[in-house]
């Protein structure tokens, strides 16, 4: 039997097109992760970054804390990276959580995702209102908010090192396009039930996304063939996504919904399983009452 942890926050509850667009997955989360790495998630409503060891141990609520609204979240060997919805920036700090820098990219439109490009060379965000990508060099200039255009509500995105993946929540879809920009395909995985998380894996065989109001994760290959909408079940709300070389990690905001018995309330949680879908533990680590809305794994 698994074993609950539990992490505090005051509550809040937002309204539901902020809710839509809060489960920003990370690029990151795809990266191959060791036994000393992290698992961190953003919560918004609280104003602050937490942090967990990938085995559940080791949890830090507040590991950055004061913040405003953060909601996506990245990690690489030297910084911790975050949207900031309210402000329309990009945010960085140190991996110790030291240095904050709250203008590290300006001009964002409500960014509630973030991805670090694989080969260390673009930064990308979700412009949620005006349903476009940005991006900028790694180290914040040359900012181009519309680097891509013509998404609906993107509320994730994820990078390899072949393609672009955002999350179109108001029309069930998965987009996909070239890194430069290129050959935008809005439809490149179809019948999603209102995605939100979406990441490759790691080893480049399989694609993997939250279907919010479906409850459960989905998967299809590399190529968008072999598409299951429910390759993972039993899920309540999931948004964020992280994939290592051993488990798929996701959130599950079940305070949005009522457990079986009456009147009692299951709290949010990050769930993880294996990388087959096999022994799914919704209950890995729980968050009490906030949901943690978006994943990222350090490298």
């Amino acid at each position: 039997m698994s074993r609950a942890i539990t992490v505090s926050y005051s509550h809040a509850r937002q309204a539901r097109l902020v809710l839509a667009v809060m489960a920003a997955l990370v690029g990151l989360g795809c990266w191959a992760a060791h036994a000393s790495a992290y698992i961190y998630w953003g919560n918004p409503d609280g104003g602050a970054i937490g942090r967990a060891k990938l085995d559940g141990a080791g949890i830090r609520g507040r590991f950055i804390s004061a913040l405003n609204h953060p909601f996506g979240v990245a990690v690489d060997a030297h910084y911790i990276y975050w949207t900031n919805y309210v402000a329309g920036t990009i945010e960085r700090a140190n991996l110790n959580g030291s240095g904050v820098d709250s203008t590290f990219i300006t001009g964002a439109n409500g960014p509630t995702a973030i991805a670090l490009g694989r080969n260390g060379a673009y930064i990308y965000w979700t412009n949620s209102y005006p349903d476009e990508i940005g991006r900028a060099n790694y180290n914040g200039t040359g900012a181009v908010q519309n680097f891509i255009t013509g998404a609906n509500n993107p509320s994730s995105v994820a990078v390899n090192l072949n393609y672009i993946y955002w999350t179109n929540p108001a029309s069930g879809t998965i987009g996909r396009a070239n890194l430069d920009g290129t050959g935008v395909d809005q439809s490149f995985i179809a019948g999603a039930n209102e995605p939100e998380g979406v990441v490759p894996g790691v080893n480049g065989a399989y694609i993997y996304w939250t279907n919010n109001q479906g409850g459960t994760i989905g998967r299809a290959n590399y190529d968008g063939t072999g598409v299951d909408q429910s390759f993972i079940t039993g899920a309540f709300n999931p948004s964020g996504l992280a994939v290592s070389d051993d488990y798929i990690y996701w959130t599950d905001n079940a305070h949005l919904r009522r457990h079986h018995r009456p009147g009692r309330r299951i709290s949010p949680s990050i769930a993880r399983a294996d990388l087959d879908g096999a022994d799914p533990d919704q209950r890995f680590i729980a968050l009490h009452p906030y949901g943690a809305f978006t994943l990222a794994l350090s490298p």
